[in-house]
């Protein structure tokens, strides 16, 4: 979907960056054990940071 042909409910690129942001540091901060042990948490969310 393109910004051209978004729903007027869709919610602007600002308020979606910001609740990813919020999601990834929810994880980041989380001490639930990983389903992968041996993966750098803190890699993960840099990258995923980088991406959003």
């Amino acid at each position: 979907m393109t910004i051209d042909n978004a729903p007027d409910n869709a919610p602007s690129n600002s308020a979606s960056r910001q609740e990813a942001l919020a999601a990834i540091a929810a994880f980041g901060q989380s001490t639930v054990p990983s389903l992968w042990p041996h993966l750098d948490k803190q890699k993960l969310v840099a990258e995923m940071r980088s991406r959003v």
